[in-house]
């Protein structure tokens, strides 16, 4: 019997078939098809499937059992959104593409741990990556000064050169130079990448090949978003939460008043997590750094800052303590 035949005769029987996808479980299948189903919320979503004893359903029949004795009937999903979630896990399979729920092994335990944390998760890379987690977000703006993007490249560097993971968004900018400067220490699963959009190609193409430079290097592409996802302004500021979720703590290097990395920032704080910001050393800011943003982190929020390298061996002592204490709980 052909691979085809038994995937069609899967589907008519209604079975979620572990083998056809390598990638993914019973649970990411649900999950999806929640989320292509009308009308329910992503709260709805993630709750359900935080709720459903997967481990102990072998098929979309039992499945379907459980939902309608534990939930409202409506929160089963339809046959076009369960054919739909099982035409995106066969595509994200030909691109190498990890398909996971928030109940998975590999979901990012320190994710899993932040406000609104993503139902489903798309990674494309070595995923022996996500056991050096968590890691560090380094990012900031867009528009970056000449210093400002040394600045960038040489914590970025240091951080990785400390064993850390640096994390950040791959934008044009301050997110360039960080993963630059990662890579430049050498070090297999130096930064991950994440994206605001599904994983086939990642983007902006001007970094394209920084991006296969990542995943050469055994770090990862990692976005909420499934394959066939264009981005879009408004997934730009939620995968600020992201960042900070797979990470210790944020480092800024420049930001405006009115930039998205400010909100990345305050998640931090909300989050408990440290926050450091690069500054200038004294008022006459002769480094000439954009730093209107970074200052009122640490006039405002109480980010550590960062005048020069003389901080950095504390500010890894801090983010050390940070990791050692989250792994423990």
């Amino acid at each position: 019997m052909s691979a085809d035949t038994k995937k069609r005769r899967c589907r008519a029987r209604g079975h979620a078939c572990y083998w056809m996808y390598k990638m993914s479980d019973l649970s990411a299948l649900h999950a999806l098809a929640m989320e292509k189903s009308k009308g329910l919320k992503k709260d709805t979503v993630r709750e359900v499937v935080k709720n459903t004893p997967y481990g102990s359903i072998s098929d979309l029949k039992e499945l379907k059992e459980f939902a309608l004795a534990s939930f409202d009937a409506s929160y089963f999903p339809n046959e076009k959104a369960w054919n739909e979630s099982f035409r995106i896990l066969e595509l994200s399979e030909k691109e190498s593409i990890h398909c996971i729920s928030i109940e998975s092994a590999l979901y990012p335990k320190y994710l899993k741990e932040i406000d609104d944390a993503p139902t489903m998760l798309y990674l494309k890379g070595d995923l022996k990556c996500l056991s050096k987690l968590p890691g560090v977000s380094v990012v900031g703006s867009r528009k970056v000064s000449k210093n400002g993007g040394v600045i960038a490249n040489r914590i970025a560097n240091f951080v990785a050169e400390q064993g850390l993971v640096v994390v950040s968004g791959l934008a044009l900018g301050v997110d360039t130079l960080a993963h630059k400067g990662a890579l430049m220490s050498g070090r297999q699963h130096s930064t991950i990448a994440v994206l605001a959009h599904g994983l086939e190609v990642a983007k902006p193409l001007s970094n394209a090949k920084l991006a296969e430079e990542i995943i050469n290097n055994g770090g990862l592409w990692v976005s909420e978003h499934h394959i066939g996802v264009e981005a879009k302004p408004y997934q730009f500021v939620a995968r600020n939460r992201i960042q900070l979720g797979l990470s210790a703590g944020s480092i800024i290097i420049e930001a405006g008043l009115s930039s998205g990395t400010v909100t990345q920032a305050k998640f931090c704080v909300k989050q408990g997590r440290p926050l450091f910001a690069v500054v200038p050393e004294d008022d006459t800011n002769r480094l000439g750094l954009f730093c209107e943003g970074t200052q009122m982190m640490v006039k405002d929020l109480n980010a550590f800052p960062l005048k020069n390298k003389k901080d950095y061996p504390e500010m890894i002592r801090i983010l050390n303590r940070q990791v050692e204490m989250m792994k423990l709980v």
